[in-house]
């Protein structure tokens, strides 16, 4: 019992302070010590506090983590007078002082909880790999006789073959015409008639025209998956086959001149995630606050923080292939009955399953499985805080509007679903005359940096609260706050956002008037002069937040910064995406251009949608406080940025792919009938 008992005081925090989120301070004690010892469970002492308001002021003050036994609970603890506590668990508190301590015992949230939302989607999940294996041995044996059963069952059959159907090529005309009645007859009993089965005209031209592309063999086994292959389960099937998804995701499409977003959606991409590698690191425990103050001293630390333009730079790409594509269809189409309805029933299917499965896994998988700690039961809470309320927010793409969102950075889906509902009204009208759609796309981006300069007077917003209290090394609450203030005000409403997706659309514009402005634009001097002064924007607006954390901005610049900034960081990109598209760029386009980037490319919307659960999953995970480093932080980078591609590619072959190919079989079958 001695032993248990000092065991457990061990475990007690003594003190050693790390900052959480918001500047406040935690020890942590020892959780895992406490977790290892029998009988015991892992507890919190805060200081009861509320301000004049009423409001719960105990999270922003020292809060201690605590080993006691599993018969002490909660309330009892509580009850117990300050100094009590304070000298019967050793706490690094004051025994006198009018604030009471509250203490909250959470149990571990174990798998065994998971609600059953958390079951049907582990359920559908583990159906969907089901079939994701299932195809592809099929697919695998039926188009490379991965297992040899032809040989086998020849070799079993003392190698009595039929040499006309064996080691003799044939075709349409010379095919042995009992072949393939012989195979119809023994195989159309498992696999049910079908236009194939009856008939043998396309079934023997089925066969001449792929005899000599799969390696297979001619026996009748082979042959057999050649018949499979029309049979009308197959295609429905291989729509899981992970060997051929993952072909097609390797796979270099037709030569394109756009072929360079590519290189930029992946460079975004990883830029989002090393924004928030660093960004998000405040949730977790740290010893050395004032390390990451002394970080944001450093210049190259702003090529981190400025990784919040990779979002303007999707918006950007998003109305430039929106308006490139859709204006293309119509030039090679026109308008049809069923053109419309096609452009909104295609970015649905292709959006809509990877947000619901991502959105359900992060409410109701995530906060049960893999992560232990003393901050998981927290991580619940924060998850469960917002999703319970508004998880219909986030699949309906409202959850920009809404107080609390459930998988809060989905923000930009739900603000690029919204430019893209209302793109046709631009789109049609630039389509009937031309100056018109042009116009009510500048006027919108002038309507869009008033809207922003606008919300920086009405709120007196700061450009960035959140930079300014790490630069600072301060523990303002208030800071926080005008952080979220920026947030819900400016950063997520789609009336300050959609400058950078509009001058994608203008982009659009430009490139399929190219013939009208080529000699202009194309000149060499104004083309050099142009990506000069383009590229020397981008880094004066990646790097120029130095100056705020230096000197600090006055409301003035926050002001200017916030109604510009995003605008001018699209156009500079823009004069790139275009000269990229007509073949200029040099070194740049040919790098961004190499199929290289095409795996990760269609990977990125993925690897959006998850890199935010693999972290939320890493970093309420911790056990003790870490030390803030930059270089290990880039350590952190590279586990986040694999990570997340992993959930990714996992995403791809069990929901993201078999979707789309579902979306050609579903509109090949509409067009036949």
């Amino acid at each position: 019992m001695t032993q248990l008992v000092a065991q457990m005081h061990q475990a007690t925090g003594k003190g050693t302070w790390a900052f959480t989120p918001f500047g406040t301070k935690y020890d942590m004690g020892n959780w895992q010590l406490c977790e290892d010892l029998d009988n015991t469970r892992y507890c919190s002492v805060y200081s009861d506090a509320t301000d004049k308001d009423g409001q719960d002021l105990s999270r922003l003050l020292p809060a201690v983590g605590v080993c006691v036994p599993n018969t002490c609970g909660s309330s009892s603890l509580s009850e117990l007078p300050r100094s009590t506590l304070v000298k019967a668990l050793g706490l690094p508190f004051s025994p006198v002082s009018p604030v009471g301590l509250r203490v909250e015992c959470r149990d571990h949230v174990g798998a065994h909880e998971m609600p059953w939302g958390g079951y049907v989607l582990c359920s559908l999940l583990t159906m969907l790999a089901a079939a994701a294996v299932v195809a592809t041995i099929i697919d695998c044996q039926t188009q490379y006789d991965v297992f040899p059963l032809a040989r086998a069952l020849d070799r079993k059959a003392g190698a009595r073959v039929n040499e006309d159907i064996y080691d003799i090529p044939y075709d349409e005309d010379d095919v042995d015409e009992g072949l393939v009645d012989r195979t119809t007859r023994e195989f159309s009993g498992i696999y049910g008639k079908s236009s194939v089965l009856e008939g043998t005209s396309e079934e023997l031209s089925y066969l001449a025209a792929h005899e000599q592309q799969d390696g297979l063999p001619h026996n009748e086994v082979s042959d057999t998956y050649r018949v499979m292959r029309h049979a009308g389960w197959f295609e429905p099937l291989m729509a899981f086959s992970a060997a051929r998804n993952t072909g097609r995701l390797i796979a270099p499409p037709p030569v394109a001149n756009t072929a360079a977003l590519n290189g930029i959606r992946v460079l975004s991409m990883c830029w989002v995630v090393l924004g928030h590698t660093y960004v998000f690191v405040v949730t977790a425990p740290m010893l050395n606050i004032s390390s990451l103050a002394d970080a944001t001293q450093n210049l190259r630390f702003h090529l981190i923080y400025g990784g919040f333009f990779a979002v303007d730079s999707f918006f950007l790409m998003s109305g430039f292939l929106v308006a490139y594509l859709f204006l293309l269809e119509l030039k090679k189409h026109g308008m049809r009955r069923i053109t419309m309805p096609l452009f909104y029933f295609h970015r649905i299917w292709r959006i809509f399953p990877t947000v619901l499965v991502g959105t359900l896994f992060y409410w109701q998988v995530m906060p049960y499985v893999w992560t232990t700690g003393p901050f998981q039961p927290a991580m619940k809470e924060v998850v469960d805080d917002a999703c319970d309320p508004y998880w219909w927010s986030t699949l309906l793409f409202f959850n920009n509007f809404v107080d609390k969102q459930c998988a809060g950075w989905l923000w930009y889906m739900a603000n690029d679903m919204q430019f893209f509902v209302l793109s046709p009204i631009i789109l049609l009208a630039y389509w009937k005359k031309r100056i018109v759609g042009i116009g009510i796309a500048v006027a919108l981006i002038f309507m869009c940096i008033l809207a922003n300069m606008l919300s920086a007077i009405i709120f007196d917003l700061e450009a960035f609260p959140m930079l300014a209290f790490l630069s600072n090394g301060t523990a303002a609450f208030s800071q926080a706050q005008a952080d979220h203030t920026v947030l819900s005000n400016v950063y997520m409403l789609p009336w300050t956002r959609c400058a950078p997706y509009l001058v994608g659309i203008l982009t659009a514009f430009l490139l399929l008037e190219r013939q009208s402005v080529k000699h202009i634009a194309e000149h060499s001097a104004v083309r050099y002069s142009a990506l000069a002064v383009a590229g020397a924007l981008l880094v004066l607006l990646t790097f120029v937040t130095y100056t705020l954390a230096l000197w600090g901005w006055t409301k003035l610049e926050s002001m200017i910064w916030l109604g510009f900034s995003r605008t001018s960081w699209a156009i500079a990109l823009g004069v790139w995406m275009f000269y990229f598209s007509t073949g200029h760029g040099g070194a740049f386009n040919r790098i961004l251009s190499h199929n290289a980037w095409i795996p990760f490319a269609r990977l990125s919307f993925g690897c959006y949608m998850y890199h935010l659960i693999f972290m939320t999953l890493f970093y309420y995970g911790f056990k003790a406080p870490i030390q803030f480093q930059l270089d290990l932080m880039m350590c952190f980078y590279v586990f986040n940025l694999m990570g997340a591609f992993m959930f990714a590619y996992i995403n791809y072959l069990l929901v993201e792919k078999p979707m789309m190919n579902y979306e050609k079989l579903l509109l090949g079958w509409i067009t036949k009938r």
